[in-house]
């Protein structure tokens, strides 16, 4: 025995005696419940023991307990004499609405509900007259098998309230009930099952057989099996005389019989089933079946099932025939076929050619269109589909797809194969396309570069440049983004520029998106080289990128094309792809295109850039002074300038905001506007004695302001202009007052702590609570220092009233007699006590003269003197509120949030003091009652008839009963410390460990687990147990108790019976057939698990019960079932092998095959009906598709553009489809059956390599390819190609062969078409002129077409007809020159009808004009050359042979490249103009950039002017703001200078015009002394005929005048136009920069001076902040400028040294002030904060562009030349210069001045401290300067 075993028995036994009343009514219910197997008696002796244990008047058992249940029942009933039951035992009552009320309360309740007067529920009135029931209890319990019981008790003689003890044993009494009715109605059910389980296998329409032993005796057949083969048990006594009836062939006997019994030992000594066997079966009759064999054993008996597949595998082969047909011509096949509905839904798809599905065809079987593809492509699909079904027509279409990121072209036909199906046989066209595009695709890109040119010229930005360049990349490739990367002079940066595109957020925000290092990056180091177009496929994998930019961004394609201006490489335009876009690389064709984009692109980039260095010099001077002005504006302390006089100069916003208004409210007002006049006169002291000192002067002030009341600190300083004059005084004041709350809520919280602190130790002394409760009053008013300190208690009585229990301080006696309630819909309630309470949470009133919550105390308070209070809830350790702690204060917001968590932390301490002293208590009082009840337990168990026992949660029995030795043979000490494991059958082990682990952790109690224990004996007795954990006050487990009862004789007899149930069940279970049975009523009394699985239940037990109206069959189905029923019952006769229609549950229609026969009793009568149905849906499905299958294939043959035969072995054809039959001229009734060559009206045999080929085929089972020409019926040669397929029978011989030929003629059409066209595109290629052009194309015709003459036709523009200007051959060479009048000859005809024409009798075609120049060459053809939708010619031939259709559409798809050839020479001159102009307006814009004088400016402008335009001379007027006249600025090409004397009025004259109508004027004839040229005398000697004046306009206004001279008459286009008006704004735009850069010099040297007064005021402020520093910033900047003048600085940056010492601290500003004026050492995270004060100074100042060069003082004075400084550990010379200077004068001036932690050194320690950091801290060199000079002597 373990040596704690005693303690662990002590303390079982504790537990055992809280549960000795428990336990003895339980023994007896127990005993009434259990070693019976008779249900009735059962129910009476528990219901007996019930009227014992409760004294209750009644006690019943009800079934069902549901409250939707028709009827009801009382199953038993027990009462005493003078309250009889007043119902009748076991019959059915119909359910009224009160009792299934009752049911429903019951149902809806987990446990004993009470119905008694004045409860939750009373009594029902019905109940209570009918039964004479005054009270009653009741409950729900849920047996494992049927329905819900109740049982319940009733109190007739009183009305009883049963309390939670009888409420908890009657719980587990129904606990217990229900698993004795569990077991008794399966042992009921289990015997009833088996007679009925026979019976029905009997009639099963399933054959089976049952055999047994080692010799396979056959005990049983059913009659299904004597009907199925014919032979009777008597044929086969046994499994052996089967196997030669059923298989008399030896060899197929000896093969199936091995596999059958290897089959049946497996399954014998594994799971007792075998897998099916598939047979053929000889029956009785000599008739074969195809059977399918399951079987399946318990122990020696086995049973085996026969399901007939007879007519299954016959559907099989018939589809597998059909199959086969299709396969045959599929693999012939290469186009696109599917089967589709009008829905658009994939039905079938025959996989000609996989590649060209859109999708793998399992991811389109079963989808629709629109789940498919887009919603455009899928609705195009549809509505040609839907179209066909519509017409009952075929339907043909083109469309293309995307394919494995290739784009594919196809030629479809949809054809109707049923109302709602279609067949769609679609084939690859994609090769003819992409020819076709090939020609527009060039045609798309000659017109993008115009489009792209006019918009250049207009660019202003370089978002403009990139722009235009954008749509045209999207529009032509596709690309959603594009960006630039321009290189700077020294080839080390790149700068990135972006488009509007759709760019990733993490890409850019300005126009300017980054300045890029190139060295290494690999991808900006080949970009900076190359030459030619670089592309990265992926720039996810590719290893030139960069991958971390590439994840951020989402790169895939990048496409860079490098940009030349001339011979400068400016940088390259990239584009591309990005994340879900994909990858997109461009062709060779794209390619070309975009390096001519970039060509163009190249002069607006390099003139924008220009423009923009010259925008941004102007934007520079304006931002810094917008950026000083919102520094001072937004400064986080107040700045205000005021007059000499007190007058206010201005506000900052933190100034004008401590005053309470905005900056503009004191404009123009004075001190003594804004203080009271001795508050102003005070200040006004304080100004003039600030204008007299050299030095700044600081305050600490007290005032009331408009924003409250304030403490600042004030620094006052003289400010003076830049002459040195004093103008006024700068104010800086600090908001300090936040710090000096703080100082006075520090001094509070201590006192706080303090009494806290007193308070937790009163509390670990304390061991009564009243005792407590006073001290701790009391130190809260004495110690804390408030007035009054209270504590009350929570009461639940119908008041709620709040108890004062304890308090302390002044007045405090009145709380003994004061009302108080926590109660929520009182005024008494409505207090912070009440609320708190209430709440759970402090509540505190900080006024309690205005607070409404203090109403009904207001006045008695405030005599008293409390001015504010607080209430805090106390908790126990459930968080449930049992009190409240009042604390009264003499001062109004006495409670600070800091001081309410000390307070509720107090309350929370003393709340845990009080439940402490209260569980001690309760302790105590439970130890003494364990002892008292000891004895009494012990004399329960020693009577028990069960065995009770306790165990140890360890596992040790600590107790057993006497009667162990007596039930299973044991003493008591041999039992009695042992593990009970050592006593529990090995298989129960698990099961039991279990158990007890969840009784311990879940506290569960167990009832009725069953297990085997073991008797001294040897043997295994079975027992149960009900058992529970017992825990002491504390909640801690005692031990396991449990009462265990011997059940061995009950579990032999259901074991008996379970063997003897077992085989009929399996054979129903295992029936390959789904089986059920139902009453009379057609209600289901059971079925077989197919059938339960088919309907949807989880079990067969759940059928029980139901209707087919229950089931998920349709209504109409659940009725016709039922009609079947009845037919079947009252006839008595079966109803069989009918077929239905059955929805499933999982909602599929399914075909069944039913049979239905009478089901009868032992006695013989009907008792319900039988039912067995098999699912015959796949074998419907396989007919249907059969059927479907045949009608495709016929569809598929009749419609495919394919040309199908198919021969027998004989080269008989067999069978010919339409196609063949269009294709070749005969009809199939000519050729079947016929051999080849035996076919009449074939001008020609067919091709005897087809033939060959065909033969070969037959002979060797191989597939054959020819390619042929043939010539059919008609005498048309037809180019043939086809695949020969033998076809094999089922035993594999060739039996025939199916050959699939499709007609190619216009495929080798196309094929020529296309060499002919590379062969003309590439001799274009070569050709450079426009001539040259014209040569290649007459040259390349004549070749090709073998023509004796090709020929140019242009138009005429001088006779409005058209011209033959070029030719080639005899008759070209003759028509070189000849005019055509308007409306003759044939190019006429074709030009104006913009259609090809063709003739092979010119001589007689009355369209021709010259036909006599044509000689012999009669036959022509002549088409329009058209580009861009404008015909611009014609293109005709002549020759001797005639000319074909093919011939003509040749000859047009020559004209369609030769008129895009021409038209794209025509494109380039017009480029080469524009970029010639282009390159005139990059010169102007560099002489703007680069050169102020205007005069300079214009000349060049001039010289432009006329060299561009062709005229002879050019002059400016410039408006005259005051006189209102353009007068001469300056001109060239004038013979005189008279043009010098122009002083043209606006409105006056050609350039008066101009200025005043903002356009263009020209005059055409200056020789008209008449006409609208006002200065024709002056300009008399010059010889001008043309005149043209244009505005310069900027920003809306006139500036001048450009006017240009011709001294010849000249009708200019709309582009020189165009171009004149551009130049002119490039000279206005000249005329106001001039302008522009003479005002900015002007307003520099002002701001200089003004930004260094402003650095000077905020050197002060940081002084007023930082007072240990005062004067410091001065001495050092003073200093700094020496030591710089010393060594030699340059003035730039001596200026630089002085502004960055001025503002070296400036980041101090965000360092908060508790870390700043610590007086005492900084911890290490307060030095890390204050460490970051250079990065805040470099922050604040770094978009100060004036400041960026004195950055590197603030920012760097703190980093050291050995790397130890702060922030950036920069290390020797990588420290700025001035930065190094600043550091060692800084750190003099420290050392030298009074700190509070530190005395001033000598200079001498100072220096000496210097000399030692040379080399560490700082620069050796400076150091060295430093100490030689003396500078602070």
């Amino acid at each position: 025995m373990p040596s704690n075993s005693k303690t662990s028995r002590k303390n079982a036994r504790q537990g055992n005696i809280l549960h000795q009343h428990y336990l003895e009514k339980m023994d007896l219910v127990n005993r009434a419940m259990q070693g019976k197997s008779d249900l009735g008696q059962v129910m009476q002796d528990v219901l007996d023991s019930l009227l014992v244990v409760f004294e209750c008047d009644r006690a019943w058992l009800v079934y069902p307990c549901d409250p939707e249940s028709p009827t009801w029942q009382v199953p038993m009933e027990r009462t005493r004499p003078e309250y009889p039951g007043v119902l009748p035992i076991g019959v059915e009552l119909p359910l009224d609405p009160v009792g299934a009320e009752v049911y429903r309360i019951l149902r809806e309740t987990d446990g004993p509900v009470q119905f008694s007067p004045g409860g939750e529920h009373p009594v029902p009135r019905e109940m209570a007259e009918g039964f004479q029931v005054q009270s009653f209890l009741a409950m729900a319990f849920y047996p494992r098998i049927g329905k819900p019981w109740s049982f319940g008790l009733h109190q007739c003689s009183y009305a009883r309230i049963w309390d939670e003890e009888d409420k908890r044993l009657f719980q587990e009494i129904g606990r217990r009930l229900s698993d004795v009715l569990t077991s008794l109605l399966a042992y009921q059910n289990l015997e009833a099952s088996e007679q009925e389980l026979k019976h029905l296998i009997d009639s099963s329409p399933v054959a089976m057989l049952v055999s047994s032993g080692a010799d396979e005796h056959v005990e049983w057949i059913n009659n299904k099996f004597v009907e199925l083969f014919g032979y009777t048990i008597e044929d086969m006594p046994d499994v052996e005389h089967w196997w030669p009836l059923a298989y008399p062939d030896p060899e197929y006997r000896k093969m199936l019989e091995a596999e059958w019994h290897d089959r049946v030992t497996k399954a014998i000594e594994g799971r007792g089933q075998i897998d099916p066997v598939e047979a053929d079966v000889t029956c009785k009759d000599g008739s074969l079946r195809h059977i399918e064999f399951r079987m399946s054993s318990i122990g020696e008996k086995h049973l085996i099932t026969f399901m007939d597949l007879t007519e299954h595998k016959r559907m099989e082969e018939a589809v597998r025939a059909s199959e086969a047909e299709l396969r045959t011509l599929i693999s012939a096949m290469t186009d696109v076929i599917f089967v589709g509905n009008s829905e658009g839904r994939y039905l079938k798809i025959i996989e000609t050619n996989p590649s060209l599905l859109y999708k793998p065809s399992q991811d389109l079987l079963g989808k629709t269109l629109h789940e498919v593809f887009p919603k455009d492509q899928a609705d195009f699909f549809l509505n040609h589909l839907r179209e066909a079904l519509a017409t009952q027509k075929s339907v043909n279409f083109e469309y293309s797809l995307s394919i494995d990121d290739k784009k594919m072209w196809f030629y479809a036909t949809a054809t109707p194969i049923s109302d709602d199906q279609t067949l769609m046989v679609a084939r690859d066209i994609t090769s003819r396309k992409l020819a076709e595009e090939a020609l527009q695709e060039r045609e798309r890109h000659s017109q993008s570069l115009l489009r792209l040119s006019k918009r250049l010229e207009q660019a202003q930005t370089y978002t403009e440049v990139l722009n235009a360049a954008h749509d045209e990349v999207r529009s032509i490739i596709g690309y959603q983004n594009l960006w630039v990367y321009l290189l700077t002079e020294d080839r080390k940066y790149a700068h990135a520029l972006v488009s509007d595109g759709v760019i990733p957020d993490t890409v850019m925000s300005e126009e300017w998106a980054a300045t890029l290092s190139i060295q290494g990056d690999r991808m900006l180091e080949e970009i900076a080289e190359a030459k030619d177009i670089v592309v990265v496929e992926d720039a996810r994998t590719d290893e030139r990128t960069n991958k971390e930019i590439v994840a951020q961004i989402g790169n895939r394609t990048i496409v860079n094309v490098p940009i030349f201006f001339f011979e400068k490489h400016l940088g390259s335009v990239g584009m591309g792809t990005f994340g879900s876009e994909g990858v997109r690389v461009p062709s060779e064709s794209e390619k070309e295109y975009l390096k001519a984009m970039a060509s163009h692109m190249a002069v607006s980039l390099d003139r924008v850039h220009l423009l923009n260095e010259r925008k941004r010099a102007e934007e520079s001077l304006r931002d810094s002074e917008e950026k000083y002005r919102l520094l001072h504006e937004h400064a986080g302390v107040g700045i205000g300038y005021y007059k000499p006089n007190g007058e206010i100069i201005s506000f900052n916003q933190m100034a004008a905001r401590h005053m309470g208004g905005s900056p503009e409210d004191f404009n123009e007002k004075s001190i003594y506007d804004i203080f009271p006049k001795q508050e102003a006169d005070f200040y006004m002291d304080r100004i003039k004695q600030s204008l007299t000192s050299e030095t700044a002067f600081e305050y600490e002030d007290h005032l009331t302001l408009p924003s409250g009341e304030k403490w600042f600190l004030s620094l006052f300083a003289k400010i003076s202009d830049i002459q040195g004059n004093i103008v006024g005084v700068q104010i800086i004041s600090q908001d300090i007052t936040e710090r000096k709350r703080a100082e006075e809520e520090e001094h509070r919280l201590n006192r706080e702590l303090r009494a806290i602190s007193n308070c937790n130790q009163t509390l670990m002394r304390a061991v009564d609570e009243q005792t407590l409760l006073n001290d701790i009053c009391r130190i809260v008013c004495d110690e804390a220092g408030y007035r009054l300190a209270w504590v009350g208690y929570a009461e639940h009585d119908e008041a709620r009233s709040i108890r004062p229990v304890a308090w302390d301080g002044a007045n405090s006696d009145f709380i003994s007699d004061i009302q108080l309630s926590w109660a929520d819909n009182t005024e008494n309630g409505s207090g912070a006590t009440g609320v708190a309470i209430r709440s759970g949470e402090a509540v505190y009133i900080q006024d309690i003269s205005t607070d409404p919550r203090t109403a009904p105390w207001r006045e008695l308070l405030l005599g008293y003197g409390y001015r504010s209070n607080i209430a805090l809830p106390l908790k126990d350790d459930k968080a449930n509120v049992f009190g409240v702690m009042g604390i009264y204060s003499e001062e109004v917001n006495a409670f600070t949030p800091g001081e309410i968590r000390l307070l509720e932390e107090l309350a929370g301490d003393l709340a845990f003091g009080i439940t402490t002293l209260r569980t001690r208590a309760r302790r105590r009082q439970a130890e003494a009652e364990l002892r008292a009840s000891e004895e009494r337990f012990r004399t329960f168990v020693e009577k028990a008839n069960d065995i009770v026992y306790t165990i140890s949660p360890d596992g040790v029995f600590t107790y057993i009963s006497p009667n162990w030795k007596e039930i299973l043979g044991h003493e008591t000490s041999e039992v009695e410390g042992q593990l009970f494991e050592a006593f529990i059958h090995p298989d129960d082990l698990a099961a039991c460990r279990d158990v007890l682990r969840r009784a311990i952790h879940n506290s569960e109690k167990i009832s009725g687990i069953e297990y085997r224990v073991k008797h001294k004996d040897g043997s295994w007795r079975w027992h149960t147990s009900n058992a529970s954990v017992l825990r002491d006050a504390d909640n801690n487990m005692v031990s396991y108790l449990g009462i265990a009862r011997d059940i061995t004789e009950k579990k032999r007899v259901e074991e008996a019976l379970w063997k003897s149930s077992q085989m009929w069940k399996l054979a129903l279970e295992n029936m390959p057939a789904f089986v059920f049975w139902k009453d009379r009523h057609s209600v289901y009394l059971g079925c077989n698990y197919l059938f339960a699985a088919n309907a949807g239940l989880e079990s067969i037990e759940d059928i029980v019960g139901l209707t087919d109206f229950d089931l998920p069959w349709k209504n109409t189905e659940a009725e016709s079932y039922r009609a079947d029923d009845r037919l079947v019952m009252e006839t008595g006769l079966p109803k069989l092998n009918y077929e239905e229609t059955q929805l499933t549950a999982d909602g599929r229609v399914t075909n069944v095959r039913t049979s239905k026969i009478p089901l009868r009793g032992l006695d013989g009568e009907i008792i319900g009906v039988l039912g067995t149905f098999e699912d015959i849906t796949e074998r419907k499905q396989m007919e249907q598709d059969l059927i479907a299958r045949e009608r495709e294939y016929r569809v598929l043959l009749e419609n495919i553009p394919d040309l199908i035969v198919r021969y027998d072995k004989d080269l008989r054809r067999i069978y010919v489809n339409p196609a063949w039959e269009k294709a070749s001229g005969l009809s199939a009734d000519e050729v079947i059956g016929i051999h080849p060559r035996d076919v009449p009206r074939v001008p020609a045999p067919m091709n005897n390599q087809y033939f060959k080929k065909l033969q070969q085929a037959l002979s060797d089972g191989i597939v054959q390819t020819v390619e042929f020409t043939w010539v059919n019926a008609y005498g048309a040669a037809l180019s043939l190609e086809y695949i020969i397929v033998p076809e094999f029978d089922q035993h594999g011989n060739i039996n025939g062969a199916l050959s699939v030929g499709r007609d190619i003629t216009e495929r080798k059409h196309h094929e020529r078409e296309r060499e002919v066209i590379v062969v003309v595109s590439a001799a274009l290629r070569k050709a450079t002129t426009r001539t040259e052009i014209l040569n290649v194309i007459l040259d390349q015709l004549v070749s090709l077409f073998d023509a004796d003459g090709a020929t140019l036709v242009l138009p005429n523009a001088r006779t409005g007809g058209y011209v033959d200007e070029m030719g080639r051959g005899i008759i070209g060479e003759r028509m070189i020159g000849l005019s055509i009048p308007p409306g003759k000859g044939v190019c006429n005809w074709v030009i104006q009808n913009r259609q090809p024409y063709m003739t092979n009798h010119a001589d007689q075609d009355e369209h021709f004009y010259r036909p006599d120049l044509l000689g012999d060459s009669r036959c022509i053809a002549a088409v329009p050359l058209i580009a861009r939708d404008l015909v611009i010619g014609a293109l005709w031939i002549a020759r001797q042979a005639e000319i074909t259709e093919q011939d003509l559409r040749l000859l047009n798809a020559i004209a369609d490249i030769a008129a895009n050839a021409i038209h794209r020479v025509i494109l380039n001159e017009q480029t080469e103009q524009q970029l010639h102009h282009l390159t005139a307006l990059h010169q102007i814009d560099v002489a703007i950039t680069t050169n102020f004088d205007l005069n300079v400016t214009l000349n060049l402008i001039l010289s432009n002017v006329r060299e561009e335009l062709e005229v002879d001379a050019a002059s400016v007027l410039l408006l005259d703001p005051v006189t209102h006249t353009l007068d001469y600025a300056s001109g060239l090409g004038f013979h005189t200078r008279n043009i010098e004397r122009s002083h043209v009025g606006i409105g006056v004259g050609c350039a008066g015009r101009a200025a005043l109508e903002y356009r263009t004027i020209c005059c055409r004839d200056l020789t008209d002394q008449s006409g609208p040229f006002s200065r024709s005398s002056l300009l008399a000697g010059e010889g001008f005929e043309v005149h043209y004046a244009t505005p310069l306009v900027v920003k809306g206004q006139v500036k001048g005048v450009l006017e240009v001279f011709h001294r010849r008459g000249f009708d200019p286009n709309t582009e020189w136009i165009d171009y004149f008006e551009t130049l002119a704004t490039q000279a206005a735009i000249a005329i106001e920069s001039a302008s522009l850069m003479e005002n900015l010099q002007r307003s520099n040297s002002e701001l200089m001076l003004a930004y260094d007064a402003t650095i000077e005021g905020w050197s002060r402020a940081l002084d007023l902040r930082d007072r240990e520093t005062e004067g410091h910033t001065q001495r050092v900047a003073d200093m700094a400028l020496k030591l710089a003048e010393r060594m030699g600085m340059s003035n730039g940056e001596k200026q630089d040294l002085w502004r960055g010492a001025l503002l070296h601290d400036i980041g101090k500003m965000g360092i908060p002030d508790a870390i700043l004026h610590k007086p005492g050492k900084l911890t290490d995270p307060e030095w890390e904060i204050m460490r970051q004060h250079p990065v805040y100074a470099y922050n604040m100042l770094a978009p100060i562009t004036y400041l960026r060069h004195a950055l590197d003082i603030s920012y760097c004075h703190h980093e050291k030349w050995d790397g130890s400084g702060y922030p950036r550990g920069l290390k020797g010379e990588e420290i700025p210069l001035t930065a190094r200077v600043f550091a060692v004068v800084d750190v003099f001036d420290a050392l030298t001045s009074d700190r509070p932690y530190r005395k001033a050194w000598s200079k001498e320690k100072v220096y000496e401290y210097i000399r030692e950091q040379a080399g560490k801290q700082f620069d050796p060199k400076i150091v060295s300067v430093f100490l030689e000079s003396k500078l602070a002597e």
